[in-house]
């Protein structure tokens, strides 16, 4: 700062009672007069660049943990404290260096410039973020406070730099983090949509199914009725065709039959005709199908009402032969151990 630099004790002491006012306003500089030494050299002046270090000021800058800095008018650096060795071990290389080219990013720089010259002309505390630069040890994070200085009729500004590195990673990290969240929200988000949908849609299905399948039923129903009603006009039809046929012979063959015996099977004969239409569809006990040929006709003679004895003078047999059949009949048929009539059985198989 040579000449420029030195400040005359004397004029220190008149300086220090009247605060500067630009335009009609009292400024935010803080006036540093008071806390310098008058006695630093045998004449009295005070060089900011190297004396600073003996006054209350320059030790109260010394003992800042923080890294901190006086720029002059010139916006250059002219004082650097020791904890700006948290930078860098080279943090005396930038004294007399313009501070906007401590910054790496051109925009950083440019930024800084305006800062301190809007620092300088309004005399307003400022802070503000960028990525700061000193010597070879890479760019840090930092937030710089501006504060305007005067002592006497120099000004000059202060900037106390906080290294924000690791907050700003920290928060680098967290934002990622809130992405990363974020994303898995929304993909939550979506998989429940795409869910939702999906359940929305088989519940759909499902209704459409049973829609269907109702109207389906209904559908058999009508089907069903239908053929019932077809089946009893068909069985009506039958029988009566049946009777319109064979039913005169049948009468005929009564009055024309002299023997008991064709009487009596000329009486079974017209008992199932007159049963056999009404059990259509009945599926008789496949046991009847071990039967014989005889045993067959006994048990038609049974099912029709007649007793052992009808059913011998019939079929030309003794008694004890048809005994003999509906044991062997029943065997056959399980009935042997059940005690159920033989009769009430067969009604039930031909549906009579």
């Amino acid at each position: 700062m040579g000449e420029d630099s030195r400040i005359n004790s004397d004029d220190a002491c008149k300086g220090a009672a009247n605060p500067i006012v630009i335009d009609d306003l009292a400024t935010q500089s803080i006036d540093l007069a008071d806390l310098l030494t008058k006695d630093i050299t045998t004449s009295g002046s005070f060089d900011i660049r190297g004396e600073i270090w003996a006054t209350t000021f320059g030790k109260l800058l010394q003992a800042l943990p923080i890294p901190g800095m006086l720029l002059d008018d010139s916006f250059n650096v002219v004082v650097v404290n020791q904890a700006c060795g948290k930078i860098s071990s080279q943090y005396e290389s930038i004294l007399s260096t313009r501070f906007s080219r401590l910054f790496s990013s051109p925009l950083d720089g440019r930024t800084m410039q305006s800062t301190v010259e809007e620092a300088f002309s309004t005399r307003k505390p400022k802070v503000v973020g960028a990525s700061l630069r000193i010597g070879n040890n890479g760019d840090i994070w930092c937030r710089m406070t501006f504060r305007s200085l005067r002592i006497l009729q120099e000004r000059f500004l202060l900037v106390l730099i906080e290294d924000l590195s690791a907050e700003k990673h920290q928060l680098a990290l967290i934002k990622e983090h809130q992405e990363d969240l974020q994303n898995v929200h929304l993909e939550m988000e979506r998989r429940v949509e795409d869910r939702t949908a999906q359940l929305s849609q088989a519940n759909d299905n499902l209704r459409r199914e049973i829609t269907e399948k109702q109207k389906a039923e209904r559908a058999l129903k009508e089907i069903v009725s239908t053929i019932e009603g077809q089946l009893k006009e068909l069985k009506e039809g039958i029988l009566f065709r049946l009777r319109l046929s064979l039913q005169p012979l049948i009468d005929q063959l009564k009055a024309e039959t002299a023997s008991e015996s064709g009487g009596l099977l000329l009486q079974a004969l017209d008992y199932h005709l007159g049963n056999t239409i009404s059990s259509l569809g009945t599926k008789p006990s496949q046991k009847l199908t071990l039967l014989t040929p005889r045993e067959v006709q006994t048990c038609n003679l049974i099912a029709s009402g007649l007793t052992s004895k009808q059913i011998a003078e019939a079929m030309g047999v003794t008694v004890d032969a048809v005994n003999s059949h509906r044991l062997h009949i029943r065997k056959k048929l399980g009935l042997d151990l059940s005690g159920q009539p033989l009769a009430t059985w067969l009604k039930l198989q031909y549906g009579l």
